[in-house]
């Protein structure tokens, strides 16, 4: 019958097996999955809320574009922002 040296017996018990860092990965992944699902129901809830209560983007008046100043367009011209038509 061969001896393990105790080199040989604490290398065993540092490394974890397969099968335990699987479980281990398991774990987590429920975990994560737990706080994810409890975040998604409070995202559901608010924007529930948000809805009902007005607060949502629809039926907002678009804003009016802003008319450009020669200023701004001379620097748009310098930044080759602007496309001339040949």
């Amino acid at each position: 019958m061969a001896e393990e040296t105790p080199s040989t017996k604490t290398e065993a018990l540092e490394e974890p097996t397969l099968l335990e860092e699987t479980q281990a990965a398991i774990k987590e992944l429920k975990a994560a999955n737990a706080i994810k699902k409890e975040l998604l129901e409070r995202e559901e809830k608010l924007k529930a809320q948000e809805m009902l209560g007005g607060k949502s983007a629809a039926g907002e008046p678009t804003p009016e574009p802003k008319e450009e100043t020669p200023a701004e367009y001379v620097k748009r011209v310098m930044r080759g922002e602007v496309e001339w038509q040949k």
